[in-house]
């Protein structure tokens, strides 16, 4: 027998336009909607009990584990109504009992119906926990349909939600490129693809109901950026905070990782030493007078105000890592349309959060990086080579005279040889990572000394490598001062904004052979441009 054959589809969100009156009509039937659930759910636990007290229950239960046991639990299960289309009728018999039918049409409460169900035959599978029912203050928060002919019926031509004779409209513009391209059909771009059917929910923002409409669509989601292929290959030097680039098509730039989870730092502080503060005045018994903790065993008492301040930080917490996961998921679309093979220095990124970096580490959480872009880089079609840090040690090997230098931590530049051009640390190492061997895993002098001859111009004009005044003219604190002042990281935003490409982000015929760094259009950093001569 072949395989049943499955239609992709993708989802579309698209926030609505609702008033006061349509904020609480919509708030009555999810409401409606929770109590159904939890009727449903609750029949269904009574007639679980009362099945498992049967005589055939009990007998089917003591048989041997096989398939004619698994066939007979099947029949009692659906004599007891306990099966997907039961649970249709459970929920059926409840909706017109209510009273309140017009307000949920039977497809969505059928769609209930069927996750109800799925929660139950896990529990009585032993595969998952009692379900739960949904309780008043979270309330319901999503209904769908089955298809977009009944109910829930989204209106293309209207631009609208359109759902017991009431019409919401989207917020979004009609006229935006990716809504353009994700709603038209293929085939025919004049005709609209095909939703499978239409999702309503709510979420609270900023402590108000805002609504939204996810549509189920047909077919493939659009590419908002095309992976660049295998040949151009780029280097990433991973730090802490920042994540340092360079590729063969003349993409170098600095990321500053998770910049915009930043903000939460100081009201994650403000909330612990209140939490610190209720603890305090709670429990005055588990305190020294100095302050501190007092040894032995202790029974603590949690104030409500308390219990209040952890909701709102695990919030805050929750906020921030969404925000940190959104972030990453920019930065890396932007380097596969970059590059289509990464070289990635290996790091033990476990060992930095035992050390003095734990903090920083859940701030900015570059090991998470990593994993996504190796993820994201094997659907696309890309690759990702770990490099051995400890054989080619890229931020000491210096590539004119092939020795190597231990350097301290606060040391941003490299001095070049004996010239007088210092090159940023982070850019040296992702130098040294572009042009080592990949299978052996070892350095390749000749091909390393021609790249730096090729993009040392380019690296000189985008501020990365620059001349300083000889050793002698400079006092030891400003030749440290010099030495300290290496490339400042940009936010992805601002790399996004300003692009990094040539005149447009359309790869010509030349762009895609990678033979080398061609042009780089990092703008100058701000330190360099008074440089030091």
């Amino acid at each position: 027998m072949s395989a049943k054959s499955t239609t992709p589809s993708f989802v579309l969100e698209l926030a609505l336009r609702v008033d006061s009156l349509d904020d609480r009509i919509l708030w009555r039937k999810l409401e409606f909607g929770r109590q159904l659930y939890n009727a449903t759910l609750n029949t269904a636990f009574g007639l679980a009990a009362q099945m498992k007290q049967t005589k055939a229950w009990r007998e089917t239960a003591a048989m041997p584990k096989a398939s004619d046991r698994n066939a007979r639990f099947r029949e009692i299960r659906k004599i007891w109504r306990l099966t997907e289309y039961g649970f249709h009728e459970i929920i059926k018999e409840h909706r017109e009992a209510s009273g309140r039918k017009a307000e949920i049409g039977i497809n969505e409460a059928q769609k209930l119906a069927t996750a109800c169900f799925r929660a139950v035959e896990r529990w009585l599978l032993h595969l998952g926990g009692r379900p739960r029912f949904k309780s008043a203050r979270r309330g319901l928060h999503s209904l769908e349909g089955k298809t977009n002919k009944t109910g829930l019926k989204w209106k293309a031509d209207e631009w609208c939600l359109d759902w017991c004779g009431r019409k919401y409209r989207a917020l979004q513009n009609q006229r935006d490129d990716y809504i353009r391209e994700a709603l038209a059909d293929p085939t025919d771009p004049a005709k609209q693809k095909r939703v499978k059917y239409v999702r309503l929910l709510h979420r609270r923002i900023e402590g108000r109901r805002r609504w939204f409409i996810q549509l189920v669509l047909e077919g493939l989601p659009p590419v908002k950026r095309i992976p660049a292929p295998k040949s151009i290959e780029m280097s990433i030097d991973p730090g802490i905070s920042t994540m340092t680039c360079l590729s063969t098509d003349g993409f170098a730039e600095k990321f500053a990782l998770a910049s915009k989870c930043a903000w939460h730092r100081k009201e994650v502080r403000r909330l612990q030493r209140k939490l610190d503060r209720s603890l305090r005045a709670t429990n005055p018994q588990n305190f020294n007078d100095d302050g501190t903790v007092k040894p032995g065993p202790k029974a603590w008492k949690f104030s409500k105000r308390y219990e209040a301040l952890c909701g709102e930080l695990a919030e805050m917490h929750r906020r921030a890592a969404a925000t940190r996961v959104n972030e990453h998921n920019e930065t890396i679309g932007l380097l596969l349309s970059h590059a289509g093979t990464f070289r990635v220095e290996s790091n033990n990124f476990k060992a930095f959060q035992k050390g003095r970096y734990g903090r920083s580490q859940g701030l900015h959480a570059p090991g998470q990086f990593i994993e996504m872009l190796q993820r994201k880089a094997e659907s696309a079609g890309s690759r990702v080579i770990k490099m051995d840090a400890r054989k080619l040690k890229p931020s000491q090997h210096d590539p004119l005279t092939g020795e190597d230098r231990k350097k301290e931590l606060w040391e941003r530049r490299h001095r070049l040889g004996s010239t007088n051009e210092y090159i940023d640390r982070d850019f040296l190492a992702c130098l040294n990572l572009l042009y080592a061997d990949a299978e052996k895993q070892s350095r390749d002098p000749q091909a390393l000394r021609a790249g730096l001859d090729a993009v040392k111009p380019l690296l000189r004009n985008a501020g990365i490598v620059v001349e300083g005044k000889p050793r002698r003219e400079l006092t030891e604190r400003e030749f440290r001062k010099f030495l300290r002042r290496g490339c400042a990281p940009r936010s992805v935003g601002a790399v996004r904004s300003k692009s990094c490409r040539n005149a447009s982000d359309v790869r010509s015929a030349e762009d895609k052979t990678g033979a080398g760094l061609k042009s780089l259009q990092c703008s100058k950093p701000r330190q360099f441009i008074d440089r030091v001569a």
